[in-house]
């Protein structure tokens, strides 16, 4: 099968892949709640092609496809499921806007999951060509931690994998339509939550012998940790990030309050960082308690690792997306300080994390991910869906050798 053949097939459900991804933008469902979604992606998958496994705790949905073509290897293809509690603005006047108050596929995984449906149809058209062992996943929960991967892994949806590469892709409106975007090793960033409490005594602002003031303390502690990246990795590029987003402080003109609530992030590419920075932020905390006589309580609540593409599987998978789409096409990323629960299937696999390009060239589909009126050019269901089954299906019509991933 020739790169060609898979982006004529792509625009032949390209009708088809609009109307799927029209009622999963209708019907959005938040993270760990998304049980219509998965009967909405049942009913879209091709016939015959294995048992599909579900979950009585979570809702996703996974199998592992053999083809009926020659011995081929192993790889698997994920896309994610949940939306954002956004409501959307469709400045456009969209007919397929989300009926669900308050929630919006703002992210592009209804996308995803309409790429990958796609190339599931796509690669049974052609399974006599191809007879490694696909996995496919549809994965719950991405946008809210814990996220649902961990709870993918432990009901089994990458046995089948082996030592294979798992691929997935991502909308990118920073890009034009029929672009793919790849960059090996360390990607996107770590994501950890801090929640942190300074307790002081309050008392009126007008006598300050009589407090404890904990804002005093709480707005030092603040200027610091915004310094702690610079100071530990002054020549890191790019450098780890934290920030605090919400600051509570309950007083009044002349009241000052006897606790502050902090709540931040911190942000990192490599584990190495990620400790350090911990480390140092409750030093931090106890310096500022004993200086100020206040308690400072710091918790930081694990999230997300940090995703690092395999190089070799990565590098792979870029040469064959310029067979598909053209050297011009395919694009270098940059890294990104945020973050995606893919990286916890690193633990299993070889990761390849891509970008899908889908602005138009008119200038519309520009808005962000996140955004009200986020949207996409409709020809990337073609060039996602064609890139998910050539990518696939190349590795999948060759033996398995160590040689192919280099």
């Amino acid at each position: 099968m020739k790169p060609d053949w898979f982006l004529e097939r792509a625009r032949h459900y390209l009708s088809w892949m609009q109307e799927k991804r029209a009622l999963f933008h209708q019907f959005p469902e938040l993270s760990f709640e998304e049980w219509e979604t998965r009967k909405r992606v049942m009913e879209a998958l091709p016939p015959n092609i294995g048992a599909v496994h579900t979950s009585k705790t979570h809702a996703g949905l996974w199998g592992a496809w053999k083809g009926n073509g020659p011995m081929g290897s192993t790889i698997g293809l994920r896309a994610d499921m949940d939306a954002l509690p956004l409501e959307e603005d469709p400045r456009d006047g969209r007919t397929y806007a989300s009926q669900n108050k308050g929630v919006m596929h703002a992210c592009g995984h209804d996308v995803h999951m309409t790429c990958l449906l796609g190339a599931l149809h796509m690669l049974k058209d052609c399974e006599q060509h191809w007879g490694g062992t696909l996995s496919y996943l549809f994965q719950p929960g991405e946008e809210k931690l814990p996220g649902g991967a961990n709870a993918m892994i432990d009901s089994g949806a990458l046995d089948a994998l082996e030592s294979g590469p798992l691929l997935a892709l991502h909308v990118f409106p920073e890009a034009q339509v029929g672009t793919l975007g790849f960059r090996p090793g360390p990607y996107m960033a770590s994501t950890d939550e801090l929640h942190i409490r300074v307790i002081g005594s309050g008392g009126h602002a007008a006598l300050p012998d009589r407090l404890t003031n904990p804002l005093l303390a709480a707005a030092e502690f603040t200027t610091n940790l915004y310094a702690l990246p610079k100071l530990h990795f002054a020549d890191t590029h790019p450098t780890p990030v934290l920030a605090i987003g919400r600051l509570e402080a309950p007083g009044a003109t002349n009241v000052i309050p006897s606790e502050v609530l902090m709540q931040g992030t911190v942000r990192c590419l490599r584990e190495e960082q990620r400790e350090l920075l911990h480390s140092a932020i409750r030093k931090l905390a106890q310096d500022t308690a004993k200086k100020h006589g206040v308690e400072v309580f710091v918790d930081i609540r694990t999230g997300y690792p940090p995703l690092i593409n395999d190089p070799a599987a990565t590098l792979h998978m870029k040469h064959r997306a310029a067979e598909l789409l053209g050297q011009e096409k395919v694009l270098d990323l940059p890294v990104r300080m945020t973050a995606e629960d893919f990286a916890f299937y690193g633990k299993q696999a070889p990761l390849v994390f891509m970008r899908l390009g889908t602005a138009s060239s008119n200038g519309l589909n520009q808005y962000s991910v996140h955004h009200p009126a986020f949207d996409v050019d409709p020809e990337c269901f073609v060039y996602g869906a064609a890139s998910l089954a050539w990518l696939a299906f190349s590795r999948l019509s060759m033996p398995s050798t160590v040689e192919e991933m280099e």
